[in-house]
C-alpha cells in the first residue's frame, strides 16, 4: 500500500518507520531540513527495529514547588491543564531522541519529495494515497480562517543552573526562580521559561523563542488523514512516541483492509 507522509521531523520519519514495518511504501513530502532535537526531548519507550530494547539511559524527574505554580508560570494561570502530575518523582527509562533521528534521517532521507504543503494542494495527494500521514503543523492544513489553534510562548537557554545533575530533569514550580523547567538530558543542558520572560540578561547564554501548542478546533480533513505528532495534532501530550504508535495502528489497519 502506498502512504503519504508529510514533514520529515521526528514525527514525520517516525510514522515512515511504521509504514515501513507494516510492509508499505511510504513516500514523504517536506521541505527537507532537519529539525533540532535538543532540550527535554528523549524517548520514551523503545521503538521495533530502531532503537536497542534497553534504554541509553535513566532520567530522574525531580519537583519543587506546586503543581498551581508550574502551571502559572507555562500557561498563565494556576488551574490549566498541565504535565505536572503526568509524570511522578524518580527514575525512568530513556532512549536518545538524536540517536534515533540521525538513524530515521540515515534510513529515509531518500524518499523526501521536495515540496511545500499548504491547505490548497494537500487534497491533491488525498486523493492519490490510500492513507495521507500528517506531523506538519495543523494550522498549515487549515481552509476555515474561523477556526483556533491555540498556543503559548516559551523560552528555552542552552544552559541549566549548576545544581542540575546529569540526567535530572526538574519541574519549577516555586515562586523562587523564573523558569519552569531545567534539565541534563544525555548530556544537553537547557532551561525553559515561559512567555512573560525576557531574554537579554548578561550571563545568560543563548536564548532562543519556543511554541508549545496546547488546542485547536479544526475539523478541516478529519476522516481523510491521520494526524500525528505535537504539531501535527496541534495539542498538549503528545510525547514523541506516540507518533509512532498511532502511524503503527492506523498504517495496520489500512494496509489489512487495502489486501482484501
Amino acid at each position: 500500500m502506498k502512504v503519504a507522509v508529510l514533514g520529515c521531523g521526528p514525527a514525520g520519519l517516525l510514522a515512515t518507520h511504521a509504514a515501513v514495518l507494516q510492509g508499505c511504501d511510504p513516500v514523504v513530502y517536506s521541505i527537507a531540513n532537519r529539525s533540532e532535537t535538543n532540550g527535554a526531548m528523549y524517548l520514551h519507550r523503545a521503538i521495533p527495529d530502531l532503537t536497542s530494547p534497553e534504554p541509553d539511559g535513566m532520567l530522574t524527574y525531580l519537583k519543587m514547588g506546586t503543581q498551581a505554580g508550574y502551571a502559572r508560570k507555562v500557561y498563565g494561570s494556576p488551574d490549566a491543564p498541565c504535565s505536572w502530575s503526568r509524570f511522578l518523582e524518580g527514575p525512568v527509562p530513556a532512549w536518545s531522541l538524536a540517536a534515533a533521528y540521525d538513524e530515521l534521517w540515515y534510513r529515509y532521507h531518500s524518499r523526501i519529495i521536495e515540496h511545500r504543503i499548504h491547505s490548497l494542494n494537500v487534497e491533491e495527494i488525498i486523493d492519490e494515497y490510500p492513507l495521507v500521514i500528517s506531523s506538519i503543523p495543523a494550522g498549515v492544513l487549515c481552509r476555515k480562517p474561523y477556526h483556533k489553534f491555540m498556543s503559548v510562548n516559551i523560552w528555552i537557554r542552552d544552559k541549566a543552573p549548576a545544581a542540575i545533575r546529569p540526567g535530572e530533569i526538574i519541574y519549577n514550580g516555586a515562586r523562587e526562580q523564573d523558569w519552569y523547567r531545567s534539565s541534563d538530558i544525555f548530556g544537553y543542558r537547557s532551561t525553559e521559561y515561559g512567555e512573560q520572560y525576557r531574554p537579554g540578561t548578561p550571563g545568560m547564554g543563548l536564548v532562543k523563542p519556543g511554541l508549545k501548542p496546547t488546542c485547536n478546533n479544526c475539523d478541516c480533513w478529519d476522516g481523510l488523514l491521520l494526524k500525528v505528532g505535537r504539531y501535527g495534532r496541534w495539542e498538549k501530550n503528545q510525547l514523541t512516541h506516540m507518533a509512532f504508535e498511532d502511524a503503527d495502528k492506523c498504517t495496520g489497519e489500512k494496509n489489512a483492509l487495502h489486501k482484501l
